[in-house]
């Protein structure tokens, strides 16, 4: 990716990176459903690297994608609304 800042042009590869935002921890999933399979529990404030976009969903009040994430050696879907993201370059 090319960052262009007054006229500098950065070259950067970036990165999403997604916190857990849920105290109570957020479910890493097989598919992108509640009632899928629970793979592992994201703890509280964990950080997440993001690989890829599901599709929306309301839960709690709350309409977000769910998103396909890498934790430790875990790779599945989360809810994006308990996910706040960040670019890393």
């Amino acid at each position: 990716m090319l960052l262009l800042i007054t006229g500098l042009v950065i070259n950067c590869t970036q990165e999403i990176k997604a916190t857990v935002t849920a105290p109570s921890g957020l479910i890493l999933r097989t598919e992108p459903n509640r009632d899928s399979g629970s793979i592992t529990t994201l703890p509280f404030l964990s950080q997440v690297n993001l690989v890829g976009v599901g599709p929306v969903e309301e839960i709690g009040g709350l309409n977000a994608n769910w998103n396909r994430g890498r934790y430790e050696s875990f790779v599945g879907l989360a809810f994006g609304g308990y996910l706040t993201n960040s670019y890393v370059c």
